[in-house]
């Protein structure tokens, strides 16, 4: 009998879904976007999955998403996103999901000393009849949680609002925050009225 705690993957007709106990992420071949949502079905986010790593060389795009490499392990299953047309020799984004939520990263190979990158979100022009130019992924929660100090002390805020994790923080209108030094990965962990996300340290995550 299949242990009920354990995360599957399940090709389907032009797609994938991957299964856990507290989430669905339902991924089309047609679109660069994955769908996150609770196992009834009820929608947080459709995630963008071509993500932009600028650097001082030019700005960073995607051409091409390949449908993902597949690997599972004891509790959780691995996709792997091959990425081609931006600035960089290779880039691959990496979901990992187990029973709890997803981490994802992304790897590269080149040269190039970064400015900006964006995940979940980048320059994308891999479908003519979209256009091109920059992607978001859709939010479809009330409240997000950033844990970078800021002066207004205030911990969640709504999903339409924007909020940023760095290392400007000073006394300056608009900049009132100090540095959060997590800032490598993502983790988005299930929820039934918020999608939280929590960052990792590269030696270990966050408390």
């Amino acid at each position: 009998m299949t242990d009920p705690r354990q995360v599957s993957a399940e090709r389907v007709e032009h797609g994938l879904h991957i299964h856990s106990p507290t989430y669905r992420l339902s991924l089309d071949d047609a679109r660069p976007f994955a769908r996150l949502s609770r196992p009834d079905g009820q929608l947080f986010s459709e995630l963008f999955l071509a993500p932009s790593l600028h650097t001082t060389h030019g700005l960073d795009r995607t051409a091409r998403l390949h449908p993902p490499a597949i690997s599972q392990e004891d509790g959780a299953v691995t996709l792997r996103f091959l990425l081609e047309g931006g600035i960089w020799q290779h880039k691959t984004l990496v979901l990992r999901c187990d029973a709890h939520g997803i981490d994802s990263h992304v790897e590269v190979q080149g040269e190039g000393e970064l400015t900006d990158v964006h995940l979940f979100g980048g320059h994308y022009n891999g479908q003519q009849r979209w256009g091109s130019g920059f992607f978001q992924s859709g939010a479809h929660f009330s409240s997000v949680f950033n844990p970078e100090p800021y002066q207004r002390e205030q911990r969640t805020i709504p999903a339409e609002q924007s909020t940023a994790i760095d290392v400007m923080g000073t006394s300056l209108p608009g900049k009132a925050h100090w540095f959060y030094s997590c800032t490598v990965g993502v983790r988005l962990s299930s929820g039934r009225d918020r999608a939280q996300r929590r960052t990792r340290r590269r030696s270990g995550r966050c408390a």
